[in-house]
């Protein structure tokens, strides 16, 4: 149900490898353009968010499999894990909080589920000299074009208002929290945060 939950690994990783080496905005926001994009040229007849989510499926895991530096590795499956966490508790929340909606069930579902996942990532993260609040800050832009183009897309697919959908988030937060755990929906990534040191 939730689409665009696989475009944040993709922008994650793309904006924290630029933050790591100190590039420019500019870099990130034609990126996101860039890869919307591509997306939409790849698989026209699905929905923006669902044509995202396709693209960036298959870039992370190309990413990855690619990399032979088991560090390298690590920081790309931490970074496409941070921005998979932080739209699914922070950008989604704050719009669902514009709509008058407290998702608040389903951030914590996702917290606790996702418990090892984040434990590992903060490792991974606090080994490139970049907090957490940085790192949203450089991503929440590219994050909150994301939650807007996937709450969209799921208000016109289930025929509802925006507040509608997140009440649907809010009101099954345990089933859509398991459904969208890491390791069901990119395994590759999960495997390389995990087994990364």
């Amino acid at each position: 149900m939730i689409l665009v939950s696989m475009f944040a690994f993709i922008v994650a990783r793309s904006v924290v490898e630029k933050i790591i080496e100190q590039s420019g905005r500019n870099k990130r926001d034609n990126g996101f353009e860039q890869l919307k994009a591509d997306a939409v040229g790849q698989h026209p007849d699905a929905p923006v968010s669902e044509a995202i989510r396709q693209e960036s499926v298959e870039s992370a895991t190309k990413k990855l499999n690619v990399e032979t530096d088991a560090q390298k590795r690590a920081q790309s499956a931490a970074a496409m894990f941070w921005g998979f966490l932080f739209v699914n508790t922070r950008e989604r929340a704050e719009f669902c909080r514009e709509q008058g909606v407290d998702i608040q069930p389903f951030v914590s579902a996702f917290e606790q589920a996702h418990a090892n996942q984040i434990a590992k990532a903060k490792s991974i993260l606090a080994r490139t000299a970049t907090d957490e609040e940085k790192l949203y800050t450089e991503i929440e832009p590219l994050l909150r074009k994301a939650v807007v183009q996937d709450m969209n897309d799921i208000a016109t697919a289930k025929k509802i208002s925006l507040k509608s959908a997140c009440q649907f988030i809010s009101n099954n937060a345990l089933a859509l929290a398991g459904d969208m755990h890491i390791s069901k929906v990119q395994p590759t990534v999960y495997n390389a945060l995990m087994s990364g040191n």
